[in-house]
């Protein structure tokens, strides 16, 4: 059976995600795919714009066969961490045979060497990179710089896909087959899903980048009274902790150094918002991302798991079940389609994972007002969607 495991976030579901699915389907016909997607919160420590089922469904309408959720954790950390936690989900399921992305390069020799120099860099490479840091640099700014030196490539700080794809390749097993699905242009992806971000925060509904079934679920939470979560909505509980919290709390949360914890408490004690908290806390050294991240920490600190603790199922159609059924057959920790039944069957370890999961959606509820949406323990009711 080929299994090709696919990584995203569906921040909606939009057309690019629908390309990336018919070339991996023209390539493997018979595979089954399967996806690991972040939950409530994404990799930019922002809510996301619709539930995870609702993307999770989308997904499914457009032909992949299983979502699974990837644990809070790794899905609001950088990129490596992200990454190695996504790799590390698709590989318990025990079927996973290929590994699909998109690339605006669609190079895989040039991937796969890159990804080999991160996991075992040369002199050369940890030179030039502790020159960048030594300079200033943010770490991630210093690393493509490092890897442009050393490969003789150039532009990665514009080739988003390609970023992701070498920390992808870096943790996949030697075994997976990968497979680069070229783009149609640079940041086709990341544009469409910021696009259709912004038009919906000015109540528009831009469906020349969506699915069909991605515009019925926008359509449809709109109808319902969804509102398009922000991590603004939380400022004030997140100056409530910094006010509160000693700079050593603050900096072993975030893990970041205590003087820029002292930056961020600072900076809470006198901006009236979250921009302006961001606009005081930044400095060169760091990305508004890694501020997002160290703020959704400071309000629902998770810790990261040493261990896949569970497959978490959101949904998938009729061959996405036999699949299932084949999974747990091979899986390497425990698949969880029912919360309160399959909870109670965890570890200790994996239950409190799993408890953490649940305390971030909860947090995403209480910034809604319809009725529909404010429903208490959602991942307790809420079933898979099995279309």
């Amino acid at each position: 059976m080929q299994v090709c495991g696919i990584i995203a976030e569906f921040n909606p579901f939009h057309k690019g995600h629908d390309r990336l699915l018919t070339a991996v389907r023209e390539q493997l016909p018979e595979a089954r795919l399967v996806c690991v997607m972040s939950g409530p919160f994404t990799q930019r420590g922002e809510p996301a714009i619709l539930d995870k089922w609702a993307r999770a469904e989308a997904a499914v309408a457009a032909g992949m066969n299983v979502v699974f959720e990837l644990h809070s954790a790794w899905a609001t950390a950088s990129l490596q961490s992200f990454s190695f936690g996504a790799v590390k989900t698709l590989a318990a399921t025990g079927l996973v045979t290929h590994l699909a992305f998109g690339s605006e390069s669609g190079n895989l020799p040039e991937l796969n060497h890159m990804a080999a120099l991160l996991q075992r860099p040369t002199a050369t490479f940890q030179q030039v990179l502790k020159a960048a840091l030594a300079k200033g640099a943010p770490f991630a700014v210093a690393q493509q710089g490092a890897l442009e030196m050393a490969c003789g490539a150039r532009g990665l700080q514009d080739r988003p896909n390609d970023r992701l794809a070498i920390s992808y390749l870096r943790f996949a097993p030697t075994d997976w087959t990968a497979l680069a699905v070229q783009r149609d242009t640079c940041h086709d992806g990341a544009l469409s899903a910021r696009a259709i971000r912004q038009a919906l925060q000015q109540n528009r509904l831009p469906a020349n980048y969506l699915t069909a079934e991605s515009a019925s679920q926008l359509k449809k939470a709109t109808t319902n009274g969804w509102l398009w979560p922000h991590l603004a909505d939380f400022y004030t509980a997140l100056q409530l902790r910094l006010i509160n919290l000693p700079v050593a709390e603050i900096s072993r949360i975030t893990g970041c150094s205590e003087g820029m914890a002292v930056r961020l408490r600072r900076a809470a004690r006198t901006a009236e918002s979250f921009d302006a908290w961001l606009d005081t806390a930044l400095d060169r050294h760091l990305f508004e991302t890694t501020l997002s991240r160290a703020a959704l920490q400071l309000l629902l600190p998770v810790s990261t798991p040493a261990q896949v603790p569970y497959l978490r199922v959101l949904a998938a159609d009729a061959e996405g079940r036999r699949c299932l059924r084949a999974i747990q057959q091979t899986a390497s920790t425990p698949l969880v389609t029912n919360t309160g039944r399959d909870g109670k069957k965890l570890t200790s370890k994996a239950q409190a994972a799993l408890q953490a999961d649940v305390a971030r959606q909860e947090a995403t509820r209480l910034l809604q007002t319809a009725p529909a949406y404010r429903r208490p323990m959602r991942d307790y009711y809420e079933p898979p969607r099995m279309v």
